[in-house]
């Protein structure tokens, strides 16, 4: 190499070669590091038993440094290696260059999306200004909003560049996307995923394949409990536990995520990207975030804790119960925190090991039957070409103070749902500008993600 002479692994097994080498322990290889050269083209020989038996010219770019570190990203090569096929490739440091983490061949190729989901998936508050709307604000969607006019590559004036805005930008026209998605505000897996699924399968079904479906429920699950985390009955009865705030019972939750997927996965060539949950215990870390409710000039903006205290007192608005996930935010103590983010790592684990579960479902092949929750339920039929995505980037993501909505302290602001709408497309590289949740630690640790990770880890989104 221009000079530099080094002996290359050499050795292991090319089954490959052995036609035309007469054996198949000749592979070779050799890591090298490019930024060891100077800018320009150079030339690679290769020799065995001193004899030359390649030689090529390779042109070399540097990074400015022998060894680059704390550079950490992911990103989406189109139409790599062919035509309507992607990777999404990652920077690793110790090699020094990009590594292949996804392929994606089937994003390029959508040509219908419906979404199934809750209030963060209506745009709900995403405004994030005074005077607040407090309403769905579906242009603002991490998923279906499409505000980009002609300029199909374009985010909209609201900013944020949405899942079905990058499909589109990716195939270069529009796509078929339910108007409106049939996510609903205060929607629960409990008691709403079943009928979400429904419509969905009925407006998927008649449009042309391949098709597309996100769906990130389970955050209801979590708030819309009782302040009081003891009671002696709850409205739902065996679906609710008592003892946890009347939340939705392990059992339930998986019930009816199964029986939601057995109606989507009948539908062929349908895709089908199950999000985990938002670590909604992170809550707690902005109780002194100030909010816009009262954000008049002279009176002092109320914080987080404030606003969160009155619509507690008030009711139940927005749809989520007592107040604003009130059987968390009531307090912010040791414990709700703790039940918060025991129940929902519980649901998504279940979202992550049942979605596992389908996709090892051949096609025309039945889901599995299961008896929990008091009912047996399984048995459909997976179509073909149906597919199923699970991406733990939510769950793994902690959230800035600018991605929370300042109307009600919960919600994404635009700026989170198109840190969102990124994340869930291509995925996210932990880095110091998108800090994921770290390992280690007691369960508050856990639950408000003290420990960070900027570690350049890549975690798949949903393509």
């Amino acid at each position: 190499l221009n000079g530099i002479r080094t002996q290359a692994a050499y050795g292991t097994a090319r089954g490959d070669t052995t036609l035309a080498c007469g054996d198949s322990n000749n592979g070779f290889g050799f890591l090298f590091n490019w930024n060891l050269l100077s800018a320009g083209v150079h030339t690679v020989k290769a020799f065995a038993d001193n004899q030359e038996f390649a030689n090529v010219t390779v042109t070399v770019t540097t990074l400015g440094e022998e060894f680059l570190r704390g550079a950490t990203r992911n990103e989406r090569l189109t139409n790599f290696p062919r035509s309507e096929a992607d990777v999404i490739v990652v920077w690793q440091q110790s090699q020094q260059n990009f590594v292949i983490a996804r392929t994606d061949t089937l994003g390029p190729r959508i040509n219908a999306m419906d979404a199934a989901g809750d209030s963060i998936t209506k745009g709900f508050n995403a405004e994030s200004k005074f005077l607040c709307r407090n309403d769905d604000q579906p242009a603002t969607s991490w998923s279906t909003s499409t505000s980009h006019g002609t300029d199909l590559c374009g985010v909209g004036g609201e900013g944020v560049f949405s899942q079905a805005e990058q499909l589109e930008c990716r195939r270069g026209t529009t796509l078929i996307i339910a108007d409106p998605n049939n996510a609903e505000t205060g929607a629960q897996m409990l008691k709403d995923f079943v009928n979400q699924a429904t419509k969905i399968k009925t407006f998927l079904s008649v449009q042309p394949g391949p098709r597309y479906v996100t769906v990130w429920l389970g955050h209801n699950d979590v708030c819309a409990g009782t302040l009081d985390k003891t009671r002696s009955a709850c409205p739902r009865e065996g679906d609710q536990d008592p003892n946890n705030h009347c939340r939705t019972t392990a059992a339930a939750f998986e019930r009816e995520f199964r029986k939601g997927l057995d109606l989507l996965i009948t539908v062929p060539e349908l895709k089908v990207g199950v999000a985990s949950l938002v670590r909604v215990s992170q809550l707690c870390n902005f109780e002194d975030k100030d909010s816009c409710v009262l954000d008049t000039g002279p009176l002092p903006n109320l914080s987080c804790s404030d606003v969160w205290n009155i619509t507690t007192d008030a009711g139940k608005p927005f749809g989520l119960g007592n107040g604003i996930c009130g059987s968390l935010t009531k307090s912010c103590s040791d414990q709700r925190i703790t039940d918060a983010y025991e129940t929902a790592k519980t649901y998504r684990d279940i979202l992550e090991n049942v979605t596992a579960e389908y996709v090892n479902i051949a096609a025309g092949a039945p889901s599995p039957s299961v008896t929990i929750g008091g009912q047996t339920v399984g048995g459909a039929l997976k179509a073909a070409g149906a597919s199923l995505t699970f991406s733990n980037a939510p769950w793994l993501y902690k959230f800035r103070s600018k991605q929370i909505s300042c109307c009600d302290c919960f919600h994404p602001s635009r700026t989170g749902q198109d840190m969102i709408a990124r994340i869930l497309f291509d995925g996210v590289t932990c880095n110091s500008d998108d800090v994921c949740c770290g390992v280690g630690g007691d369960t508050i640790t856990q639950a408000l993600c003290t420990t960070e990770d900027t570690s350049g880890a890549f975690v798949p989104g949903l393509f």
